[in-house]
């Protein structure tokens, strides 16, 4: 994490360097980001740099985090479920109200494609571990509607909740790769509901 003298600075100062190195976090995978580069955007002498962060992991670290707490904020009252939506329908919701922070802030969804493509030490470190925390999530509530009589309980939770979590993973990650400067929130929004519907309704008529 960042050291005391990042917290420190300015609001302005501090929010120039978390958006010059989203920038270039969003346009490059980690290992091709040159620090050079960030500190330039920024206008900060590299010596101050190191008094902010240990290195470029360090900084990395404390982006992904930044982000994370700023989609779980905006997500907060879906992830309470105060309605009680069934599995599926929450996760609609929760995929929507996803796709709009998206369109709100697609250096951030950016970033994170960057870190999805890699596959690399940082994906292992960071992104693994909370896709599996998100999945966990996910299989508690389709467990809660195998109890409630929601969904059929010879349905492997694990499988279910994996492939919708994968298939709007790709949406989401597809939009990006077809169209890098805008999102098309209402064209993402159809492609989700024909998943689910297929999810819901099954592809064999009449079962």
């Amino acid at each position: 994490m960042p050291k005391e003298t990042f917290f420190n600075l300015d609001n302005d100062k501090r929010q120039r360097i978390i958006d010059s190195s989203v920038r270039e976090f969003a346009t490059y995978s980690y290992d091709e980001v040159k620090l050079s580069s960030i500190i330039k955007s920024a206008g900060i002498p590299r010596g101050s740099f190191y008094q902010y962060f240990v290195d470029k992991s360090d900084l990395y670290k404390y982006l992904f985090t930044h982000i994370t707490n700023a989609k779980l904020e905006y997500l907060e009252d879906l992830l309470i479920n105060p309605e009680k939506l069934s599995f599926l329908d929450l996760f609609r919701e929760l995929y929507i109200r996803g796709a709009s922070f998206a369109l709100n802030h697609p250096l951030y969804v950016s970033m994170m494609g960057q870190l999805l493509s890699s596959k690399g030490q940082m994906y292992d470190e960071l992104l693994k571990d909370a896709l599996d925390k998100g999945l966990q999530y996910y299989i508690n509530y389709i467990e809660e509607d195998k109890r409630l009589g929601k969904i059929n309980p010879e349905i492997n939770s694990h499988v279910l909740a994996k492939l919708v979590v994968d298939m709007t993973t790709n949406v989401a990650l597809d939009e990006l790769n077809e169209n890098s400067k805008t999102i098309d929130l209402k064209k993402m929004t159809k492609r989700i509901e024909d998943i689910i519907l297929i999810f819901k309704k099954g592809i064999l008529k009449g079962e």
